[in-house]
């Protein structure tokens, strides 16, 4: 895998040599002056805290950003041994962009903390093939983010919690390769999107295997709806959660997305079917805001014996209230509750969802933000209360406890 920072070398030598090119070489100058001839197309280099080094030209910008989020955690846990450890959540590298007079549009986004099963974690192309000053339809070609989800959807960069809710990161919370046709109407109030994934959306299912290839002819389909006054404030993968500032108009948004997955047996190691079902929403007013989401879950096995097959149903609820900026730091502070709820499994050998067990996960959550340059620059202290009661005989439950303080820097 080629380094992304090389393309900024590449750059700088490529700027070097048309300031070179304009400078002393005689070819360069016009034929009645001493004076160099213009340049015919001009680099333009632009960088800004949190938001990287951006070159832009007539008709084409690059924008190269990085992300690192370092997390220091601490899991008092009831029936095995605590943990206690410094890990890199998240370090990457995002080169982004538009091209051909803004049609085009392209996500390149590495990985690189450890213990991450891709290193390429988005590789897209985007076409506006039709727009209209109020109707927009674009192909979504590549991988990336399923677009699965209210908070899932969102970029793991925006979020005012430690991490996604329970519920999100086992009913979504993953990317694919895809093929997608994604519209905006009603002048981007409503929006949708409808197409193929190569895997379930689901990250907590047998089918998750977001960075490879489809080795078979079953593939999934999704589908997705949204509508609201706030789409491009609370809505989209490059939304930020939170209200910073203050809203003097409620923006919300709600949404709904249906998948139906056909995994097979080549690439998961079990032949299933599932239908997943979300439907969410949020919500900003004044300094406070608000995301609720609810999943549904079905999943049948070819065959039992080697798959195990289940019923699920998850949720979350939160809200955060942000202060008033201080001299050098905003504080928010927030609270959140999800659940995970399984339930008629059958079958034996490799579970398609999660434990293959039945019984239930419950959440409470409390986070304090500090947020230096807005989600930019941030420092998060955060609480979870965890419960997992699992229906199985002779599996006792357990009441858990984690406390974690992650700092997050995007440069």
């Amino acid at each position: 895998m080629s380094n992304p920072y090389g393309f900024g070398i590449v750059a700088a030598r490529a700027m070097t040599s048309v300031a070179l090119a304009g400078g002393n070489d005689g070819k360069n100058r016009s034929a009645d002056s001493n004076e160099p001839a213009p340049l015919q197309d001009t680099i333009n280099v632009t960088a800004a805290a949190g938001k990287g080094i951006t070159f832009s030209t007539e008709g084409f910008r690059l924008n190269l950003s990085n992300r690192i989020q370092v997390n220091l955690g601490y899991a008092n846990l009831e029936n095995a041994e605590d943990t206690l450890g410094v890990r890199i959540r998240r370090a990457r590298t995002k080169l982004s962009g538009d091209a051909y007079k803004d049609t085009v549009h392209f996500v390149l986004q590495f990985e690189w903390a450890d213990g991450q099963t891709n290193d390429i974690n988005d590789a897209l192309i985007i076409w506006d093939f039709y727009k209209t000053d109020n109707n927009e339809m674009s192909l979504r070609f590549g991988q990336g983010k399923t677009l699965f989800g209210t908070e899932a959807t969102g970029t793991a960069a925006g979020l005012e919690f430690i991490d996604r809710a329970r519920a999100t990161q086992m009913f979504a919370n993953t990317r694919s390769r895809q093929a997608q046709v994604v519209g905006k109407m009603n002048g981007g109030r409503f929006r949708w999107n409808a197409g193929v994934l190569n895997n379930d959306v689901a990250a907590a299912s047998l089918g998750a295997s977001e960075d490879g290839n489809n080795f078979s002819n079953e593939l999934n389909w999704i589908a997705g709806v949204s509508y609201g006054t706030g789409q491009d404030e609370i809505y989209g993968e490059a939304r930020k959660q939170g209200a910073l500032q203050e809203y003097t108009e409620t923006q919300w948004v709600a949404n709904a997305s249906i998948h139906y997955g056909q995994n097979d047996a080549t690439d998961v190691g079990a032949e299933y079917d599932a239908f997943t079902l979300s439907i969410g929403g949020a919500l900003w007013t004044g300094r406070m805001h608000f995301l609720a989401e609810v999943f549904v879950r079905d999943e049948n096995a070819d065959n039992t014996a080697l798959a195990i097959e289940s019923q699920a149903f998850g949720w979350q609820a939160g809200g955060t209230y942000t202060l008033e900026p201080g001299p050098s730091i905003q504080w928010g502070y927030g609270v959140r509750v999800s659940g995970v709820h399984i339930t008629d499994v059958t079958g034996a050998n490799q579970p398609i969802f999660f434990l293959g067990a039945e019984g239930d996960i419950f959440e409470i959550q409390l986070v304090a933000s500090a947020y230096y340059v807005g989600h930019n620059l941030k420092t998060q202290f955060g609480y979870t209360f965890q419960s997992l009661d699992p229906d199985a005989p002779g599996v006792p439950d357990s009441t858990n406890h984690i406390i974690e303080l992650q700092s997050q820097i995007v440069f």
